[in-house]
């Protein structure tokens, strides 16, 4: 049995699809961002959160939303690559912080203020009380969907 549509599930239903199609054009933009500096969406979100603070692998995968595995791999590249450093962690043996080498933060600074002039060109189109509604709203969504696990 298929449940009643009524106005505010066909609401909800619109905003998934438009967030949909506007996270597609998102990962697209990432996807072109990151390739102008040689990377990938992926790669610069460990490279990131290697440069934010000192992060293991298994602290990244999780602040990501990545499997232990995928950050590993990649953190293993970054590392070959000269761009990142295993440095010895003393709260934890088997588990090194990662952390970037200059040539690292440079390559991560670039891409950062790259999508920071991408923020901005998007702003300045967007009214600042409809962007805190927006926020709000979808703080409200992600309460509700994870109350549904």
């Amino acid at each position: 049995m298929v449940a009643r549509a009524t106005p505010r599930t066909e609401l909800l239903r619109r905003f998934l699809l438009d967030w949909t199609q506007l996270d597609g054009e998102l990962r697209r933009h990432v996807e072109r961002l990151t390739a102008r500096h040689g990377q990938t969406p992926a790669r610069w979100k460990v490279l990131t959160a290697a440069g934010c603070d000192i992060r293991t692998v298994p602290q990244i995968a999780r602040r990501m939303g990545l499997t232990r595995q995928a950050v590993q791999r990649i953190a293993n590249q970054l590392v070959d690559e000269k761009l990142a450093t295993f440095d010895e962690n003393p709260d934890h043996r088997a588990s090194p912080i990662l952390s970037l080498t200059p040539h690292g933060q440079t390559l991560d600074d670039a891409i950062c203020s790259d999508h920071a002039a991408w923020r901005d060109r998007i702003s300045r189109r967007l009214d600042a009380s409809a962007l805190r509604s927006a926020i709000e709203t979808l703080r409200r969504l992600e309460h509700a969907v994870g109350h549904e696990r």
